[in-house]
């Protein structure tokens, strides 16, 4: 069997299969909304980072740069992030945009809450001693910077 054999298709029930050609593949993709379209902006701060599944820079459609640049701005300066739903390689995704800087968007997709297991540790009723909590603190703030490079 030859590459050009193959074709796609798609299991409607046990070894019985649906081909789909090249055409109604690239009609549906045409279907795609390549529009942003944003439903809330929320405090950056609000959104966990174990809610992150995957980080993309986000370019702007050719004609849209001065209109995203503004509004990266004024997201850093509101520290908000825009929360929307999308298709993406017509997959429906839940995504943040949040601004980097004054001119760069990034763009997280995320999980959906009932995809982020719980964490419950059972507490033990042990209060952390004043002394030990104050030399923590101290430890804190001598470590502490306002931005490490990973490189």
């Amino acid at each position: 069997m030859s590459r050009n054999d193959l074709v796609k298709g798609y299991e409607v029930s046990r070894c019985q299969y649906a081909e789909v050609a090249e055409e109604e593949l690239d009609a549906l993709e045409a279907e795609v909304n390549r529009n942003v379209d944003i439903q809330e902006f929320v405090p950056v701060a609000a959104v966990d980072p174990v809610y992150f599944k995957k980080t993309y820079h986000f370019i702007p459609n050719t004609g849209s740069e001065r209109p995203d640049r503004l509004l990266a701005h004024a997201m850093r300066q509101e520290e908000r992030g825009a929360i929307e739903q999308l298709v993406q390689r017509g997959k429906e995704e839940f995504v943040m945009i949040r601004a980097v800087n004054e001119t760069q968007l990034m763009l997280h997709v995320l999980y959906y809450g009932v995809e982020v297991r719980a964490f419950e540790r059972p507490s033990s009723g042990i209060a952390a001693p004043p002394k030990e909590l104050k030399l923590a603190t101290e430890l804190i703030h001598h470590l502490a910077s306002n931005r490490r490079e990973i490189s």
